[in-house]
């Protein structure tokens, strides 16, 4: 068998070759044009006072944006969140789930929420509601330091005395002790109390 031989099969089998793409390219062309019209709305996160920075930061260091990224994207795709926004919304939890999408923007410290859906009332809400729901997840833990009664006793008792030391020498003013106490509200930076 020869070259000529294979290329008379294939100009037998021509209008084979050339309907499956055209049909293909129907079919995708009728699904994308009766699907309706699809809303999309973004949520950009920038949390720079929370990343890095000093050790009391509970992403620091060198690798506290990324582990802070990492830990931002898959919270926020998680079924806690997603329930809880499809609850407080009164959107389906199969359509946020399929609508809701996370990524860091670039190598930054940055994450794009994204959620779309064929509803452009609910996109906004979603999207802004994924974002502060994913924050005050990821730093309840502060947010329940702070407002813990012993955070709240240490901060009452906690005042700078002066104490002597050998020979007229006065140490400077020194609080006793504190809590490992964190204040936090949602929209500002965790700090130590």
């Amino acid at each position: 068998m020869e070259i000529s031989d294979y290329l008379r099969i294939v100009r037998r089998r021509l209008w084979i070759l050339a309907l499956v793409p055209v049909l293909a390219g129907g079919i995708v062309t009728a699904l994308v044009l009766a699907g309706g019209p699809r809303y999309q709305a973004t949520a950009t996160v920038a949390a720079p006072a929370l990343v890095g920075g000093p050790s009391s930061n509970q992403y620091s260091g060198s690798g506290g944006p990324k582990t802070f990224v990492a830990n931002f994207v898959a919270a926020a795709t998680s079924s806690r969140i997603v329930n809880q926004v499809a609850a407080q919304l009164k959107v389906p939890t199969s359509r946020v789930e399929a609508g809701l999408a996370a990524s860091p923007i670039g190598r930054s410290s940055l994450i794009q929420i994204s959620y779309q859906s064929p509803r452009s009332s609910e996109t906004g809400p979603v999207a802004g509601a994924v974002a502060a729901g994913t924050i005050r997840f990821l730093f309840q833990s502060q947010v329940r330091r702070s407002s813990s009664p012993t955070c709240r006793r240490s901060r009452r008792r906690a005042r700078p005395t002066a104490t002597p030391r050998r020979r007229r020498r006065w140490a400077r003013p020194s609080a006793p002790r504190r809590a490992s106490c964190a204040r936090w509200s949602p929209g500002s930076p965790p700090t130590r109390a």
